[in-house]
């Protein structure tokens, strides 16, 4: 695979590819081609190129929508391979060392370009999956600087998007559909009431009992599943995508 994620088919943001070009130079000295967009990820403010420079090098290019943007999500992983995390993969720096650059409202950072496939096509072997459950140690053992501790988000436990359950309940409850498809999802909810308020009390309940429990805060990956180790075909492995959080 030449990209980090296979899922969501997107459109290129609004950002010309001659400004990215002029941004490479200026903020990593880069004298590269104009970037391929590569139309697929996870995440809709989130955009990926593959870029080549001249001198044949290539180049894997996030882009990041402003509103939203984590800055932890690149200054953590930047820390960790610094402290010798190796496997996990860090933003090249810029200019001045800072893990990303912007440009036009949009958050730019620059990775070393992987082929490979993702972990959950093919799975790992064993050797790999020892050497990830050791790489997840040291993350949980890690003591972050407190400058970088405060820009970590705090767990609460709560899912995202869980007042979105509710405010799907009261506008079905309501019964005022604008169309047909909200209608069929309203008949598929009311089928599936008992067991979806099940889960939500589950979820709730668990929720609480952890954010209670007095468990001692550390350091987590927030989105840790195959989909976001890279196995290179030599067997190299990468952790990638991350989103770090403190538990609470």
């Amino acid at each position: 695979r030449d990209s980090y994620y296979t899922a969501i088919m997107l459109e290129p943001p609004d950002l010309a590819g001659e400004a990215i070009v002029a941004a490479l130079d200026a903020y990593y000295g880069l004298a590269v081609h104009r970037p391929a967009f590569l139309p697929v990820g996870n995440d809709s403010a989130t955009w990926v190129y593959r870029v080549d420079a001249v001198d044949g090098e290539r180049f894997f290019l996030k882009v990041r929508a402003g509103d939203g943007f984590r800055s932890s999500s690149l200054v953590v992983p930047h820390y960790l391979q610094q402290k010798g995390m190796a496997h996990v993969m860090a933003p090249l720096p810029a200019v001045g060392g800072k893990q990303w650059v912007t440009l036009e409202g949009f958050m730019l950072a620059l990775y070393p370009f992987v082929k490979g496939r993702m972990g959950a096509d093919g799975g790992l072997t064993a050797a790999q999956w020892r050497a990830f459950g050791a790489l997840m140690k040291q993350v949980h053992g890690c003591r972050l600087p407190g400058a970088i501790r405060s820009q970590v988000r705090r767990e609460s436990f709560v899912p995202g998007d869980r007042a979105l359950v509710d405010r799907l309940e009261e506008a079905i409850a309501a019964g005022r559909f604008e169309n047909g498809e909200a209608r069929a999802f309203a008949a598929v909810w009311r089928e599936r009431r008992a067991l979806i308020d099940a889960l939500t009390a589950r979820a709730d309940a668990l929720g609480a009992a952890l954010a209670e429990s007095g468990a001692k805060p550390v350091l987590c990956h927030g989105d840790m599943h195959p989909w976001n180790i890279l196995v290179e075909e030599d067997g190299t492995w990468w952790l990638v995508a991350v989103s770090y959080t403190h538990l609470t």
